[in-house]
Parts: structure tokens; C-alpha cells; sequence
């Protein structure tokens, strides 16, 4: 493809967020080049055991539809309608995600998804995909892009008109920006990763539920799983480094088959080889970062998980990155397509709110893993749940915000405190929440005041 001057721009990264990306820079004329480091996901076999399942939400199926992806993927996706908690020695508790009908939130294998948007962006010509091509740095005084073809061992130069940088949590683009004065970057590991493991369909179906996402809380650490089309589900361990239990102190299938026993037993009948499974797959590391600016004027952008990499435990990474591709674009056709204007508006604005979602994504590991275990966690989602029925057009919890709807995220972490301290009220005072009276909805009205 020959580069316009006007009319090109650059994406480093094919993943989920790049492919997505460049179907929205392609539907307004621009001609897009991706370079992208793996082989083509569509033509190699994935590695095993280090891709989380994403939960899609109204965020990134509100995305997906602008593009006219949604309805295509359909078929490959699995409503859930809320949590199963499988508590050690106990029944299991189903937990609604919301009160309508719609709210769900689909499971879909990263895989597929990334297969499915790379197939979707062939449709533009105006779209070329080049693999195995490494982003090794720009020049921001030449305004020049430097990229290797690992293929043929060269490289090449360009001077594109803009670069969007959606490699991920280690981008190439965003180690060129941080070189500029007065770009700040951090990044934090938590004490905990991952490690996957499968649970085989029997006899082509699901073993489990497979309209729920699965927790085993264990107060330290958690496993949860979420279901495939196929009939299997897939399972993330989520373990501390260091520890009784912890990647640390599990490295044998012996060790492992104890643990799994102790901890997991009503597992075991469904996937014989978990201990096996353990020991064979890698160790995911789970890190959150944030940078700033993600702009060096119209030359580059940051998106995703290069801008503002979150930890999974609210399954919104996915979801506000494709968030990210449609706010862009529509910065980008207010300014008519002015990156150095659409980029400076665009980035601190979002940024408020990926730093929000960050910190609640960070609050939600400690839900998932311990507060699901205390009775009054589940008085208090009680209550929640009867206010959104009653109450709809007053209450919305805040799991329902965060992935029923397109609220700002910073708007929706501002007001989790009144909703808090109302919960909390209702606790203190014994206040029936199961049918309407005046005094909830009077409670209901003033937090929307504060």
C-alpha cells in the first residue's frame, strides 16, 4: 500500500483493541497499515495457558455494534447472567449481575475474538496487515517509524502521518514517548498471578452452569471459570507468589493434586489432569499502569492496555478499550480529523475514568476472593438488588454502571460513596427494601442530589 500524506495512519498492534481500531479509521477513508509482532492468529495454533477469557459487556458490545460486529459474533458467545460461589463445604449461591433481562455479560475466548475482528477487517481494502513486524522505536524530532520484518531481517523506516499504539502493556510507541521531556509512566505488579487450567465438556456439554462465571473464594486466592461455546470451560487460579499456598510452595503434580483436593474437590470429578494442567502451563504476571500524556501531539496515541493497562478482576480491560476506540473517533470527526486536536481533548478526559476503572478493578480482586464469603456481603447485595427493581430509576448498583451502561467511569466511582453510606443506613435502621415506602425513595432522591 502507498502512504498518503494526509490520508494514513499507522496502528502498532493487531490484538483486540488494533483490529478494532483500524475497522473505525477505515470506515472514514483513511488508509490504516498494522503492524503486528506474533504470527497471523488465524493461521497458528494459540500457546495454552496464558489468555483469560473476556466477559463482554454493554461497553464493548456498544463498540462492536458501531461497527456492525456484534450481531456477527453472536454465535460465539455465552450469556451470564450472574456469579455462582462455590463456598467450601457449602451449597453454592447464585447471584444475579442485574435485574433486567439484558443484563448479562458474554464469555468469549480472547482467541476467537481476536480470529474473528482480523477476519471482520479484511472486508476494507483500505486495511493492510503486516506480521511478524516489531515496532523497535520512533524518532519524535524526524517524525520517523522504525519496524523490523522478522521474516526477512530488515528494516524499515516510514513517515507516517499518525501512529496509534495499541501493543499492549509493554508498547514499543509508549518506551519512544517516555524518551520525550515531561512524560510520566508507572507500573505496579500485584503479589498474585494466574495460571490456567481447562475443564473438558462431557459428552459435548457443560459440567456446570453455563449461563454464571464461577468463584471459588478461598480468602487468599480464587479460582473462577468461565464457559466456552464448545462445552469446556475455562479456569484462571489466581494465587499469591509467595505463601502456604502460592505459586511458590506449589510446583509438583503431587503438591498440586493435595491442594486441588483440599480445596477444590468438587472439581476434581471434571478435570482429572488440573494438577497436571497446573505444572505444565506458565505463570501470568498482573500488573496496572498508567501514563501520561498519551499524546506526543499528532505524531502518536496511546490505547488500551498501552495507555492504561488494568488488572481482570471487572472484566472492563477489553471492554473500555474498545470504549476507547469509539470516544477517539468521535473526538477525531469533531475536529475533522485534526489528530494533533482530537488526541489533545480526547486523552485527559479519559483518562479520569480508566483511572477509576483501574482502582475499582483493583477493589473487586478483594470482593471476588474474601467478601463474597461474609454473610452481610450478600444482605448488602441484597439490598441493592431490591432497589434496582423497585427503584430503577433512582438506584443502580454499581456493578450495573460499571457493565449495563455507558456512564462515565470516574461519575460512577464518585458516587459509589453515598451509595455506600445509604446501604449502610438501611443496615443500621432495619429498613425493609422489598416493597416501595416513602422513606427509600426520600433516601433514594437525596444521594442523586449529593
Amino acid at each position: 500500500m502507498k502512504f498518503q500524506a494526509d490520508k494514513d495512519a499507522i496502528v502498532i498492534g493487531a490484538g483486540l483493541t488494533g483490529s478494532l481500531l483500524s475497522m473505525y479509521l477505515a470506515q472514514e477513508g483513511l488508509n490504516v497499515s498494522i503492524f503486528e509482532l506474533r504470527p497471523d492468529l488465524r493461521k497458528v495454533d494459540l500457546p495454552a495457558g496464558r489468555s483469560i477469557n473476556m466477559a463482554l459487556s454493554h461497553r464493548g458490545i456498544s463498540a462492536l455494534q458501531k461497527v456492525g460486529l456484534f450481531e456477527q459474533i453472536k454465535k460465539d458467545l455465552i450469556p451470564m447472567k450472574g456469579r455462582c460461589i462455590h463456598l467450601k463445604g457449602q451449597d453454592s449461591l447464585h447471584q444475579a449481575y442485574g435485574v433486567d433481562k439484558d443484563h448479562v455479560i458474554y464469555s468469549i475466548s480472547r482467541g476467537l475474538l481476536n480470529k474473528i475482528l482480523l477476519e471482520a477487517s479484511e472486508k476494507f481494502p483500505n486495511i493492510e496487515k503486516k506480521f511478524q513486524y516489531r515496532c523497535q522505536w520512533m524518532n519524535y524530532e524526524t517524525n520517523m517509524l522504525f519496524v523490523e520484518d522478522l521474516d526477512h531481517g530488515r528494516e524499515h523506516s516510514f513517515h507516517p502521518n499518525t501512529v496509534l499504539a495499541t501493543d499492549g502493556a509493554f508498547s514499543a510507541i509508549r518506551k519512544s514517548m517516555i524518551r520525550q521531556t515531561r512524560f510520566s509512566f508507572s507500573q505496579q505488579y500485584i503479589e498474585y498471578g494466574y495460571k490456567e487450567i481447562t475443564i473438558p465438556a462431557q459428552n459435548g456439554a457443560h459440567v456446570l452452569d453455563p449461563h454464571a462465571l464461577h468463584i471459588w473464594p478461598r480468602e487468599q486466592y480464587m479460582l473462577i471459570a468461565l464457559p466456552n461455546v464448545d462445552g469446556s470451560f475455562t479456569c484462571t487460579l489466581f494465587l499469591p507468589y509467595k505463601g502456604e499456598h502460592s505459586f511458590q510452595k506449589l510446583n509438583t503434580v503431587e503438591d498440586c493434586k493435595v491442594f486441588f483436593d483440599q480445596e477444590f474437590p468438587d472439581l476434581q470429578e471434571y478435570a482429572y489432569d488440573m494438577a497436571q494442567q497446573y505444572v505444565d502451563h506458565p505463570i501470568g504476571d498482573l500488573l496496572t499502569l498508567s501514563s501520561h500524556p498519551w499524546n506526543i501531539s499528532g505524531q502518536s496515541m496511546l490505547l488500551g492496555d498501552a495507555a492504561h493497562c488494568m488488572l481482570p478482576f471487572f472484566g472492563q480491560g477489553m471492554n473500555a478499550a474498545f470504549e476507547d476506540c469509539v470516544l477517539l473517533h468521535k473526538e477525531l470527526e469533531k475536529h475533522d480529523f485534526d489528530f494533533s486536536k482530537a488526541y489533545s481533548e480526547f486523552w485527559p478526559q479519559r483518562k479520569k475514568d480508566t483511572d477509576a476503572i483501574s482502582k475499582m478493578a483493583l477493589d473487586n480482586f478483594s470482593e471476588m476472593r474474601s467478601r463474597v464469603r461474609n454473610p452481610d456481603f450478600h444482605k448488602r447485595k441484597a439490598i441493592e438488588h431490591h432497589l434496582e427493581r423497585i427503584y430503577p430509576e433512582l438506584y443502580q448498583s454499581l456493578y450495573s454502571k460499571v457493565s449495563f451502561s455507558l456512564q462515565p467511569y470516574h461519575k460512577i466511582l464518585d458516587q459509589e460513596l453515598h451509595q455506600t453510606m445509604l446501604i449502610d443506613q438501611i443496615l443500621e435502621k432495619n429498613i425493609d427494601c422489598s416493597s416501595p415506602s416513602t422513606q427509600l425513595e426520600s433516601m433514594l432522591r437525596n444521594i442523586r442530589k449529593s
